[in-house]
């Protein structure tokens, strides 16, 4: 197989002496994780994409079986790999690393214990207020937004009176983590916002309002990557966001067919240039939808690392190599452990046409699951199901269909 080009990596965007650590906490992200080991997991989103960067991660997302298969993949895992078994060492990892006057790139704020500014690439308090859906208005032109209204958490009584013979979502809006759609309520009619109280009740943490918003008509849905660095913002590239229901996301498609306007781009890069002057420095993923007359409308920002990022910065390298156009995310969860999964599947893997980008061996969890993340190149949507029913095939009785991740 001849390959053209090297992988895109984000040794390239930062400067030396920064490192990704992207450990963090279950008070930190109780919104979106649902259970401890998900902290371990999100580690290992960098492992195929980090280059040079030293990476601190868990063990889970690093053994020999994985680093393998990365490699039999086609891709060199993070050079400089620092492992941890528990948030003790990692977080003395960091520590080491800052002492030494390097700067920590993560995706969810730290622990603590390695502060809230000083040793950070993004300061806490900067990270809380960009990616605050409060914080929206404050970033992007009014123009191109949806027709929205913000309700104080001090009287939330009006929610049942905005845009009330219309499909609405409500934005809970915090200083809170959030994603995956965790804080958005959709209600396609009035009697759909009687639940409105009790989802609330539930994200009263840090709550300073929320946000209605009308429901668009939107043919295309994109997460726009950036990267944002110190003397520029750059275009990484788009992939379209395939949903399951309207707020829940189910994966990510790229497809050189259908790319986003050169209005949607510029708009990204305009909101990206308001965070760099913030003094916002690193990669960002922002959700902008386009209407059936092509009109951009911005829905969500995500000053860090989205689950579109891996697989933006491989797709151009992992379809030239096998000739193919379209990538499309794919996920499951497998009982026991990963290593006889990673068996059968290895032959996607060798011929290019799965990429992993996130795996993880869930063997001592309690629930004894592990996981296995990536996309799959080819040339159409069809063709990429096809060999995506291929894999779950290959893995049998090692799959249950319920067990599929959604990415």
């Amino acid at each position: 197989m001849n390959v053209p080009k090297s992988p895109l990596t984000l040794d390239v965007f930062f400067p030396e002496r920064t490192l990704i650590a992207p450990l963090t906490t279950m008070d930190v992200t109780h919104r979106i994780f649902e259970g401890e080991f998900r902290l371990d997991t999100v580690t290992g989103n960098s492992l195929a994409i980090a280059g040079k960067m030293p990476l601190i991660c868990s063990n889970n997302v690093a053994t020999l079986e994985i680093l393998d298969f990365f490699r039999l993949s086609g891709l060199e895992p993070a050079r400089n790999l620092y492992t941890y078994q528990d948030q003790e060492e990692a977080i003395e990892y960091a520590k080491q690393f800052i002492a030494k006057g390097w700067k920590v790139l993560y995706s969810y704020p730290p622990p603590p214990a390695l502060g809230s500014g000083h040793g950070l690439v993004v300061p806490i308090a900067l990270y809380s207020y960009l990616n605050d859906k409060a914080s929206i208005d404050d970033l992007v032109d009014e123009e191109d937004l949806p027709p929205h209204v913000f309700v104080g958490a001090d009287d939330l009584d009006p929610v049942n009176n905005i845009f009330k013979e219309r499909s609405v979502f409500i934005k809970a809006c915090s200083n809170e983590v959030s994603g995956g759609g965790a804080d958005v309520l959709y209600c396609p009619d009035l009697d759909a916002r009687t639940c409105f109280p009790e989802w609330l009740s539930a994200r009263s943490k840090g709550l300073s309002g929320v946000r209605v918003e009308l429901a668009l008509d939107i043919e295309t849905s994109w997460c726009i990557n950036v990267a944002i660095r110190e003397e520029k913002s750059n275009y990484l590239g788009a992939a379209i966001q395939l949903f399951e229901e309207p707020a829940r996301q189910e994966g990510s498609r790229i497809d050189p067919d259908k790319a986003p306007s050169e209005e949607t781009v510029r708009i990204a890069l305009g909101i990206a240039e308001r965070g760099r002057s913030l003094g916002f420095r690193g990669i960002a993923g922002f959700d902008i939808g386009e209407d059936r007359s092509g009109k951009p409308f911005v829905f969500d920002l995500n000053f860090r690392f989205v689950s579109s990022t891996g697989q933006v910065l491989l797709h151009e390298w992992a379809t030239e190599r096998v000739k193919a156009r379209v990538s499309e995310s794919w996920g499951c969860f497998v009982p026991g452990p990963l290593a006889p999964a990673l068996d059968r599947i290895l032959e996607y893997a060798q011929k290019g046409l799965f990429v992993p980008t996130r795996l993880y061996e869930g063997t001592d969890l309690s629930d004894g699951r592990s996981l296995i993340t990536g996309f799959i190149v080819a040339d159409s949507p069809r063709e990429i199901a096809i060999i995506g029913q291929k894999i779950q095939n290959a893995l049998g009785e090692m799959l249950e269909k319920e067990q599929v991740v959604d990415l």
